[in-house]
């Protein structure tokens, strides 16, 4: 599993792939625009075209991980993240639960 504590950046993906991917095509996706050096402790994130499941790519020092998630009611609100936006961990927990990230940030600013 992931370990949040040692996840070093978060990287969203805006656009749907097809979630027939496996897990080295997803890698020269990430590999495009990363060294595979770079890439140790990256969380990436990638929507199907329904918005219905996520494909999670991360690398640690046991080896590369590949996880699925779907959700069974509704669809994944996903973020459309501004130049200079970053993802935190707790952005993440909230995007795989189902819940809107701008929403989720606003409640953060007002408590």
């Amino acid at each position: 599993m992931i370990d949040l504590d040692k996840v070093r950046e978060i990287h969203v993906y805006s656009a749907p792939v097809d979630m027939r991917m496996g897990i080295r095509a997803l890698q020269i996706l990430v590999y495009t625009n990363f060294s595979p050096a770079q890439t140790l402790y990256f969380v990436f994130l990638f929507v199907s075209k329904n918005r219905k499941a996520v494909k999670i790519y991360y690398e640690d020092e046991r080896g590369t991980w590949l996880m699925l998630n779907k959700i069974g009611y509704g669809r994944f609100i996903w973020p459309h993240l501004e130049e200079g936006d970053e993802m935190t961990k707790a952005d993440l927990r909230f995007l795989l639960a189902g819940v809107e990230i701008k929403s989720m940030r606003k409640l953060q600013i007002c408590v």
